[in-house]
């Protein structure tokens, strides 16, 4: 193939959508084959979304498109076992890595679905409602190598915890979902594997005596390792029950811990159920990850709030469709087919002084960021010329607009 040759060029784009776009989808076998991909793609002026095939949006404007999936760059680069480390090209199947790590008798603590890569992972920015008590993803994340769409290499932090003496260029790739570069590969902090995991359930009537149970829990200084909230349609139950919401907490640990943890959480309120355990416990918590963590079908619609309007939001949302919502950080998904409803909800809700942030797919889009109030003029400034400094012909994932 020729870099600069479009007939050569069109050989590789050989598939049409409804609307005339031409697209494909690649999986390079090393680096030097994803540098060639997307220098071409530069020169060829062809849209590149790093990750596998992807919604196409209806509207897009877009004339061709390149897909880059690095599910072939799965190795494992670099593993120090006793400093709980690890380096991993970004195509790993989380599953491959939590076995490989399991081994080990080590855990990454990151929500997110077994057959999601790294790179999924890493594009979406967000490690569930693990994040009550261990880092979210972007502190969890040492280091990276980067690959931008010149085909220059960028290296990124490091192996040690602090090691950054200027700016921590890895956080600007976490959630970036590629418009900047495609990150190649990243160096993980590994935790001890728990021994131990149970969940606590506790049903409230109204939003409000489920967040109220939530600041408890979250106040009480208890080792909770999740804590987040949810409404009955996340739990396959009736709209119309009179228990409306559900407060979860889960405990991590050895088993003498656990125990200790759980009886001390339900002298707070006792749960309403026996706890969750063992196997029953990974596949509850696997269900509610699944269906929260889509990537790409424009059902999910993620925000972030504070605390001073979280309460009242997520009660106009509950009747809208499953909601999960994380009181201590502000974040929240619910899955819905009227976007545009939510929207308006949220924006007549947020203020300056409590402002929203809002995620989903539109039809020009596959993830589009709203900000309410409106972003000021300094932060698009900074956003366009972080855009333009990375990738300057603009060619990189724009069926996302953050």
């Amino acid at each position: 193939m020729s870099e600069s040759d479009p007939s050569a060029w069109s050989v590789v784009l050989p598939q049409t959508d409804h609307s005339g776009l031409a697209y494909t989808h690649q999986q390079p076998k090393d680096v030097d084959e994803l540098k060639a991909l997307l220098i071409a793609a530069k020169k060829n002026n062809t849209a590149v979304v790093i990750g596998a095939p992807q919604r196409i949006p209806p509207n897009s404007e877009l004339s061709s498109l390149l897909f880059v999936d690095l599910q072939l760059l799965d190795e494992v680069l670099e593993y120090s076992i006793a400093d709980q480390v690890i380096e991993v090209s970004t195509g790993i199947r989380l599953a491959a890595l939590r076995k490989l790590l399991a081994a080990n008798n080590q855990w990454w603590p990151i929500y997110a679905p077994d057959d999601w890569t790294l790179l999924d992972a890493i594009n979406v920015g967000d490690s569930g409602a693990l994040e009550h008590r261990f880092p979210a993803l972007r502190d969890s994340i040492l280091g990276c190598k980067v690959l931008t769409a010149e085909g220059n290499l960028i290296k990124c932090g490091g192996k040690v915890v602090k090691n950054v003496t200027g700016y921590d260029m890895t956080k600007l790739f976490v959630g970036s979902r590629g418009t900047l570069g495609a990150v190649i590969s990243a160096q993980l902090r590994l935790y001890a594997l728990p021994i131990s995991s149970c969940t606590l359930q506790w049903s409230a009537a109204t939003c409000a005596e489920a967040f109220a149970l939530s600041q408890t829990l979250t106040k009480s200084g208890l080792p909770l390792s999740a804590v987040t909230v949810v409404n009955s349609l996340a739990l396959n139950q009736l709209s119309s029950s009179a228990r409306r919401w559900c407060v979860l907490a889960q405990v991590k640990g050895v088993p003498a811990v656990t125990e200790e943890v759980v009886a001390a959480a339900n002298t707070i309120r006792p749960s309403d159920n026996e706890p969750l355990m063992g196997e029953e416990d990974r596949l509850f918590w696997q269900s509610l990850v699944q269906h929260f963590s889509t990537l790409d079908d424009g059902t999910c619609l993620r925000f972030a709030t504070g605390s001073k309007n979280a309460c009242a939001m997520a009660d106009e949302l509950a009747a809208i469709g499953p909601l999960e919502f994380r009181p201590l950080s502000g974040r929240a998904t619910v899955r819905t087919l009227e976007s545009d409803r939510v929207l308006a909800l949220l924006s007549r809700q947020a203020s300056a002084s409590a402002p929203v942030v809002v995620a989903c797919a539109d039809d020009k889009y596959n993830y589009r960021v709203h900000r309410f109030p409106a972003p000021t003029a300094a932060l698009s400034a900074v956003q366009a010329r972080l855009k333009q400094g990375f990738d300057p012909s603009a060619i990189l994932n724009p069926l996302a607009k953050l």
